[in-house]
């Protein structure tokens, strides 16, 4: 599977990934990514750990991803996650994204929506077309 493990500029000097081998995409742009309002089944888990936490995603960007988790994650706690995203963000197709990236910041939740909110970073991902 191709990924993006370098990073070249477009005409008008914006960062942007370049296609190489290495297999994950790394996210290395600083600058603050569009965020896709998205409420979407996701799982995460500790890295490592077999057991799989269930969340609903509130928003997401190609560095970071916005959740109502069931499971408490403290800050600075790496995770690896799995999502589907829909047609109209994945481009052309429905794609399922395996990510790896570290919580930045939990918020136990008082509303509805139950459980805590998790923000996480996210440092690689790679498609996984379905």
């Amino acid at each position: 599977m191709a990924a993006f493990d370098k990073v070249g500029r477009d005409r008008r000097g914006m960062t942007l990934p370049m296609l190489g081998a290495g297999g994950d995409i790394s996210v290395t742009d600083k600058r603050r990514a569009r965020r896709f309002e998205l409420q979407s089944a996701l799982r995460y888990r500790t890295n490592g750990d077999g057991h799989w936490s269930k969340g609903i995603t509130r928003n997401i960007s190609y560095s970071g991803v916005l959740f109502h988790g069931e499971d408490w994650t403290e800050p600075g706690t790496h995770l690896e996650m799995s999502l589907v995203l829909p047609r109209g963000i994945s481009g052309e197709w429905v794609a399922e994204v395996v990510c790896r990236g570290t919580v930045m910041r939990a918020e136990r939740s008082g509303s509805d929506e139950g459980g805590p909110l998790i923000a996480s970073r996210i440092s690689h991902y790679r498609f996984v077309r379905t």
